[in-house]
């Protein structure tokens, strides 16, 4: 027998054992009892039908599962729930509902798919809602719900991390909301940016999680903070290309020299020779120059901060660049920070809005502290 798959173009809704399937290719909206679900969920193309009776006799602890398996995929395919649904139905008929009752199978196991046909636009539109999203350090998703084409987002990037002596000369994260277009049962991959890590007493902040830059080296308190990371929403796969909008992660800073702001369109960059260059809609920030024989910080790249410059010298090691669609430049390291100020901050990261969207508003420079956050309302 063919092995069978399901479609692809269905919104899938976990119920307890059941399955809630919404396919909006034909318009439909399907419910699966354990049973069909047990099946259907097993139909991935490579599984044939005596495999998947053997997986479903462990699972439900039924003696006749080969029967069930076949009713349930004559029940999938008659349903347009399975590719090839006509090769299915021509295979040998099952038994039938009596017919299992007196070999002692529990009704309540008999597969059941009921179908009907799905609510119109307007009445299928969900209700107004959103959901937030804070930071865990590993992508989240958003699933758009039924009748939903449009989801505007709102995205704040993260804060560059504090200093050793506990001092906040971090860099802020910036702010971009936009209205951007979506299929219902579509998944967004949510990335929301973690505050850089704070500069210890001989051990350099670690950049914010997606896309800060780490803090410069120096052998005393004065090594730098890590740049704060960016948070951004992804559609059609989970990719730094996939972004669709972005909000850039502040610099990290360095004893009393300042990180700059995560902006929009362009990362804030640093006034002093030392400090690190906001990333662009093009290019990553320039990493700040080395000073008095310190280490330049590294530039900033397309989704990632440029890393502060170290110095071996009892002088000041430069702070990260934010995270952004393009990351902020690192700062330098300064050799001998008794002169005239000379600045060691990392570079903010830089913004994006897919050129598509809609109803666009921005911070130019960022205005966020702590870890980012994302909202997504319909």
């Amino acid at each position: 027998m063919t092995k069978p798959q399901q479609i692809a173009t269905v919104h899938i809704e976990h119920i307890g054992t059941e399955l809630c399937l919404y396919d909006w290719q034909r318009k439909q909206v399907h419910t699966l009892n354990q049973t069909a679900a047990a099946v259907w969920l097993r139909c991935d193309g490579q599984t044939s039908p005596d495999q998947i009776a053997q997986q479903v006799q462990a699972l439900l602890g039924v003696a006749q599962a080969e029967e069930l398996v076949q009713l349930s995929l004559r029940q999938l395919a008659a349903a347009n729930l399975l590719e090839q649904p006509a090769q299915l139905l021509a295979q040998r008929q099952p038994l039938n509902r009596r017919q299992f009752l007196k070999l002692g199978v529990v009704a309540a196991l008999l597969p059941v798919v009921s179908s009907i046909v799905a609510p119109t636009p307007v009445a299928a539109q969900s209700p107004s809602g959103s959901q937030t999203f804070d930071f865990t350090g590993a992508e989240q998703q958003f699933i758009v719900p039924l009748g939903v084409t449009s989801v505007t987002i709102q995205a704040f990037g993260a804060q560059g991390g504090t200093l050793a002596n506990g001092v906040n000369a971090s860099g802020d994260g910036a702010m971009v909301t936009a209205t951007i277009l979506v299929t219902p049962g579509e998944t967004l991959f949510v990335y929301v940016g973690g505050q850089g890590i704070a500069a210890s007493s001989g051990v350099p902040g670690a950049g914010g999680f997606n896309g800060g830059g780490a803090g410069g080296w120096a052998p005393t308190t004065g090594v730098g903070a890590g740049g704060g990371g960016a948070s951004d929403v992804r559609q059609g796969g989970n990719g730094l290309n996939n972004r669709v909008v972005v909000a850039g992660g502040g610099g990290g800073g360095s004893v009393t020299n300042f990180g700059w702001d995560g902006g929009y369109p362009d990362g804030q960059s640093g006034f002093f020779p030392g400090d690190g260059q906001g990333g662009t809609q093009t290019n990553g920030g320039a990493g700040g120059a080395g000073i008095e024989g310190g280490n330049p910080g590294t530039a900033g790249t397309f989704g990632l901060g440029g890393t502060g410059g170290d110095t071996n010298l009892a002088g000041i090691g430069g702070g990260g660049g934010g995270g952004g669609y393009y990351g902020g430049g690192g700062g330098g390291a300064d050799d001998d920070p008794s002169t005239a100020p000379d600045g060691v901050g990392g570079g903010g990261g830089s913004g994006y809005v897919i050129p598509t969207a809609t109803n666009v508003s921005f911070d130019t420079v960022g205005n966020h502290t702590g870890n980012g956050q994302v909202i997504i309302s319909w």
